[in-house]
Order: C-alpha cells, then structure tokens, then sequence
C-alpha cells in the first residue's frame, strides 16, 4: 500500500516538474534575469532618517527573488550647541529581499545603521553614549519601470541597541537607477 502510494507521488510530481507542455510562453521568469546588478538610490526618509544615497547589489536572482545587499550615506547637522565632524553621520547597511515575478515587488529586509553623537555632555560621570546602533527592518512595495528605475515606498521602524530598546516608526520613498 505504502510503496504503491509513494510511486504515485513520485509520478505526480516528476510530472507536474518536467511537463514540456504549455498554453503559452512564460516571460515572467525572464523579467528578474534581465534587472541590472547595480542600483544607485535617493532616498527620502527610509534608514537614513532624513535622506540618503545609496549604492545597491543583487547577490541572488531567481524566478521569483532577488536578494540585495545595500549601503547607504546620510548626514544631516546635529541640533546641539557641541557640534563636531561626524555629528549626524549615518552609515546604513541592509540586506533585502524583494519577492515577486513581475515588475511589481514586495520588500521585506533587515538592517542596521550608526549614529554618531559626539556634541553631548563630555563628563565621564554622564552615561551619555556618543555613537549610537540602530536596528532598521523594512516592509515596503518596489515597482520597476523600463527605463531602468526603480521607485520604492518602505516602511523603516528605527530600534535603538542600547539598555533599553526604543522605537521609532518611519516611513522613506526610495528612487533607484539601474546600471
């Protein structure tokens, strides 16, 4: 009974798998093939908080995937009086996954960005920290134009990494050129 059944299921599904015929041509599985490995992006909001320029990887590409690395520049002037060079420097790095066939994609991805503080109080009594970890996930929807650009609407919550975990929500419209 048992190998009876489990022929039936090899069948099934080396059938299903390796069928040669079709109604029609299947292009979707080509649209992922032909994207550009390379992206460069502004971003307004997102995980760079205010804005940020960015340069974007695909690591994988599948039917229905694709798998970016990214990294991101932001710097945007402190609002304390001791301001110093990398005041308001962030560097965002993210890894994402943008699933779907066509030229409409959903985002989903984790990062992580910086956050350099170093204008607060300088007494080494004050448990003030003057560089700052950030955990940045992404849930958003991406749409690929056939110009070679991308436009991306993600919400980005910030996580701050310290003693205490705080969040803050936000939401960042991302624009990509593909080369």
């Amino acid at each position: 009974m048992y190998k009876k059944l489990i022929i039936v299921i090899i069948l099934l599904y080396v059938s299903l798998k390796y069928n040669p015929l079709f109604s029609q041509k299947d292009t979707s599985q080509y649209f992922n093939k032909t994207l550009s490995n390379n992206n460069f992006s502004l971003e307004l909001g997102g995980s760079g908080y205010l804005y940020s320029l960015g340069y974007e990887r695909i690591i994988y590409k599948s039917k229905k995937i694709l798998l970016t690395g990214n990294i991101k520049f932001s710097y945007y002037p402190p609002f304390t009086e001791n301001k110093t060079g990398l005041d308001g420097l962030m560097l965002p790095i993210g890894l994402n996954t943008l699933i779907g066939q066509s030229k409409n994609k959903i985002c989903l991805g984790v990062g992580a960005s910086n956050y350099f503080d170093l204008g607060g109080p300088k007494n080494i009594y004050d448990n003030y920290q003057h560089y700052k970890l950030l955990f940045v996930p992404c849930l958003g929807y991406r749409r690929y134009f056939r110009n070679d650009h991308s436009l991306s609407i993600v919400f980005t919550p910030f996580f701050e990494v310290s003693p205490w975990i705080a969040d803050f929500p936000w939401l960042g419209v991302n624009y990509n050129i593909n080369f």
